[in-house]
């Protein structure tokens, strides 16, 4: 281990900071030294600094530069090995001492990084700080750029809110500059800062905005909470003339009903509680004697019993349709506390207890479908036919708010009308909700319905994007917003321009190509920018068909032709779905690669390069041999038997079903590669690679029958022969009628292995999403990749880790546990321990189990190996015979035992 990084730390702390310059080049100087040490160097100079906090030998107060070295060292140690929250520890207390310095651009650099890797409230005002004791004067536009930046990992933090409402004010944007300030209310009154609390209340309720009064009224017990009386008594008085204006009085009451129930002198709110709560009855005069009797008004009475008592009371108030199991529908008449009223069909003014009522009568919301099914059907079908967004509003409102379409067809269908009427009217309503304001359809472009904050104005809201859903997830959303509201791209991309493009440089392979022709559409001119994102995304394992819309896919494959990562680009649209766009990919392979060859043997190289170059793609490279063997826009090859050994790579090992699928399809003797090879001989050079390609078992049978039936076909016995010969297995077929378990593409495995394999698959998903990813991204920053052995096996690492998930996923995707099979006792089977005895008498125990069950110890073997399927179907006393080339061994089956592994036995 080399001690040179250490020493270059330690001499570094050893000096002292006279000005700002000194301190950004001296810490720029650390975080490169480290960046580039290795990891026993990291721990090294680690354990060095721990040691230095622990002994405090240089007092910080005599050379503070040294304490804050110390610690913006850590805090790099700790991002380099990917401990993100003691990193953002350390560069939190790091900005703390450089504020004390005054070191003001220092400060902003390290609380910027410090948010990105632990989002703290604390780093906010730190970057305020800088930017307000010097810093703006360098870059005006810088603070805004920050605070967006920052927005992004501190949505909700109230400086940045009030930030932004103020510079909405600024802009004219008073509205949404009160809606800023409604969400930095909250976090002020968390902080118990109480001064800007008032001063964000204020400029809340300035508009009767109410997104923005809700907003006040739902901090109501964080108040209480706080104890922030004098907050709360002013929150309250001018909260109400707006909920009065706005008729928010439910919101109104179980916000006060919460700070009622904190501790804490608010008793004053009682009486303002128990007036919202009877806004929404409309003979609220009638209630004073179940108000009284309730207690709720009593300061004396504790809130809590006494609310209990109310509801239960107002559960039964006058006008209130109920339900009773014999009796059918009523509506409450009359209730003085004591006794009801309730007329039920045949029973006008039946009179029961309170009591009896509470126990026997179940209330029914008056706007429910089944209650005016009965109370008044014309008014449905009149809304069915003349007012359907009220159908629907109705609908909304029983669903709590929210609905889908199908949780609006599910109410509607048979209540309203039949089923086969749903898809018509849906098409001609749901254009009407998109302009009638008893709906909310700002989620509309999610399938989502709400109902509006009462009294709001129409005012499309621009979605939250979710950024732990990855930026595939991200533009998805964005599309299908703005497919909605064609109107908002400026907005979109003045809110998300600049986080898509920070979260795309940190991203590979899909999902950095999904996001790229949104990025080229939204900044035109930036476009040799979005040239080489494509080109990154090429680089790192991306196709061009995981883009999902024709016109994504189209501009995709624009953006690589300017690059050099258009063969790949091409290469993998040519299994898209999208005719226009596959046509352009082999319009542009073939006018490249003719115009880059000389001879016809030159253009046919490159097809077979190309098909080498890009078999981490095996169904895209096939297809591209389809269309090269139809020679429709490819001049058909010069010696097209050359195809052959590249078509057959991609069926070696366990492939896909697709592709097994795709390779007999190209070897059908009906097809174009045959047309293009019948009456040519197969040279001898192709025969040879054909021939040491091949070994017993390395194709699917179906390849391998496919392969012979088309050399055979082509007049090519002798080769037909060898293939035959070199593809054989050289033991018996599958027992299918002894064995009928064992199906075509059915694999079978214990439980316990499926289990492990499932873990398996998880973590070679893992160093493929996130592992490698991090590993290439780290490689290509060390310099020339042509020198750069880290990236070159990084990449290498990566194809070989594809192939075994791709492999894996397909296996578990067809799989049949041996513990469900129905096995006779008296056979040999899957799951079946066998005592066998050779000709010189020696014996021996085979457990006959699945596919990775090899875990259970030494005795188990496959059933696809040789002998696993020789033994299925055999009896005590049967003979086997093995061969194996020109030798063969015998075993005679003494007994057998049905066996299952005993729960999940852990890997050795």
């Amino acid at each position: 281990m080399t001690f040179d990084v250490l020493k270059r730390v330690e001499e570094s702390l050893g000096r002292d900071w006279l000005e700002e310059e000194a301190a950004c080049g001296q810490l720029d100087g650390i975080a490169h030294l480290l960046h580039d040490a290795g990891s026993d160097e990291l721990d090294l100079v680690y354990d060095w600094l721990m040691a230095q906090l622990e002994t405090k030998e240089a007092p910080e107060t005599d050379q503070p530069a040294r304490g804050i070295m110390i610690r913006y060292a850590l805090a790099k140690i700790h991002e380099l090995k990917g401990d993100q929250n003691t990193s953002g520890r350390y560069y939190l207390e790091s900005a703390r001492g450089l504020a004390e310095l005054g070191f003001w651009s220092e400060v902003r650099k390290i609380a910027m990084k410090g948010l990105s890797l632990r989002p703290d409230h604390r780093f906010v005002r730190l970057l305020f700080k800088a930017w307000r004791a010097g810093t703006s004067g360098a870059d005006p536009g810088g603070l805004q750029r920050d605070v967006t930046t920052a927005l992004d990992y501190l949505p909700e933090d109230p400086y940045l809110l009030w930030h932004e409402s103020t510079r909405a004010d600024a802009e004219g944007r008073s509205e949404e500059g009160a809606r800023l300030a409604s969400r930095a209310l909250r976090g002020f009154i968390q902080l118990k800062e109480i001064d800007r609390a008032e001063e964000a209340l204020l400029r809340t309720l300035e508009f009767e905005l109410p997104e923005a009064c809700l907003a006040v009224l739902e901090a109501l017990p964080l108040m209480a909470e706080q104890n922030s009386l004098e907050l709360l008594r002013a929150a309250v008085e001018f909260a109400q003339p707006v909920v009065e204006s706005l008729g928010l009085h439910r919101q109104f009451a179980d916000n006060l009903e919460k700070a009622l129930t904190r501790p804490g002198e608010v008793g004053f709110l009682r009486s303002l509680f128990v007036d919202a709560t009877l806004k929404e009855f409309a003979d609220r005069e009638n209630l004073s004697a179940l108000v009284r009797r309730s207690g709720i008004s009593d300061p004396n009475q504790p809130f809590g019993e006494a609310l209990v008592r109310l509801r239960e009371f107002l559960r039964l108030s006058p006008g209130t349709i109920v339900e009773h199991r014999s009796w059918g529908m009523g509506r409450v008449t009359a209730n003085d506390g004591e006794s009801l009223l309730v007329d039920f069909p045949g029973k006008p003014d039946h009179r029961m207890s309170v009591e009896m009522g509470q126990t026997s009568l179940s209330p029914l919301p008056p706007y429910q479908l089944r209650v005016l099914a009965v109370t008044n059907p014309d008014l449905l079908q009149h809304e069915r036919s003349h007012d359907p967004v009220g159908l629907v509003v109705r609908v909304v409102q029983e669903l709590g708010g929210e609905a889908q379409p199908k949780d609006l067809k599910l109410k509607l269908v048979e209540s309203v009308f039949a089923e086969s009427e749903w898809a018509s009217w849906w098409q001609k309503t749901r254009k009407l909700l998109e302009e009638d304001p008893r709906i909310d359809h700002n989620l509309a472009f999610k399938q989502i319905y709400r109902l509006p904050q009462e009294g709001s104005a129409r005012v499309v809201v621009l979605p939250a994007i979710d950024q732990k859903k990855g930026l595939r997830s991200s533009v998805s959303a964005i599309r299908r917003f703005l497919k909605q509201h064609v109107d908002m791209v400026d907005a979109m991309r003045q809110k998300y321009g600049d986080s898509l493009i920070s979260r795309a440089e940190g991203t590979l392979g899909d999902e950095l190509l999904g996001v790229s022709p949104l990025l080229a559409e939204w900044f035109p001119d930036e476009r040799a920018r979005w040239v080489a994102l494509v080109y990154k995304a090429f680089s790192t394992g991306a196709r061009t068909a995981s883009v999902t819309t024709a016109e994504d896919q189209g501009a995709v494959l624009s953006l690589a032709l300017d690059g050099s990562s258009w063969e790949r680009a091409a290469v993998t649209t040519l299994t898209s779905r999208f005719a226009v766009v596959r046509n352009k990919a082999l319009e542009t392979l073939c006018q490249r690669w003719t115009s880059e060859s000389r001879t016809s043997e030159e253009r046919d190289q490159k097809v077979r390069d190309a098909l080498r170059r890009h078999s981490q793609f095996p169904c895209d490279c096939l297809a591209l041999s389809r269309f090269v063997c139809d020679g429709e826009r490819f001049k058909k090859l010069e010696e097209p038997w050359s195809l052959l050994p590249s078509l057959l790579a991609f069926g070696l090992g366990r492939p896909t079903s697709e592709v097994v699928d795709l390779c007999v399809g190209l070897l059908d003797p009906k097809g174009p590669f045959f047309s293009s090879v019948q009456g040519r001989g197969c040279p001898k050079a192709v025969c040879d690679e054909l021939l040491s390609m091949l070994s017993p078992g390395s194709l699917p049978e179906t390849v391998s029958q496919g392969l012979v039936g088309f050399v055979q076909s082509a007049g090519e016995n002798q080769l037909a022969e060898q293939v035959a010969s070199a593809v054989r297995e050289d033991y018996p077929p599958q027992h299918h009628e002894s064995a009928p378990y064992l199906k075509p593409g059915v694999v079978l495995m214990t439980r316990s292995a499926q289990a492990a394999q499932q873990e398996e698959l998880k973590t070679l998903e893992r160093e493929l999403r996130v592992d490698l990813p991090q590993a290439i991204r780290k490689a290509r920053e060390l310099g020339d990749l042509s020198e750069n052995a880290e990236y070159h096996a990084a990449r290498e690492r990566q194809g070989i880790v594809n192939s075994q998930f791709l492999v894996l996923r397909e296996r578990l995707a067809h799989v049949q546990c041996i513990e469900d099979l129905e096995l006779p006792e008296d056979v040999v089977g899957v799951g079946t321990e066998v005592l066998l005895r050779e000709e010189d008498g020696a014996t021996s125990v085979v457990w006959i189990l699945g596919v990775g069950d090899d875990r259970h110890g030494t005795k188990v073997i496959s059933y696809e190996a040789p002998l696993g399927l020789a033994l299925l179907g055999k009896r005590s006393g049967d003979v086997v015979e093995l061969l194996h080339g020109s030798d063969s061994k015998t075993f005679h089956v003494v007994s057998m035992t049905r066996k299952l592994p005993d729960g999940d036995i852990p890997p050795h």
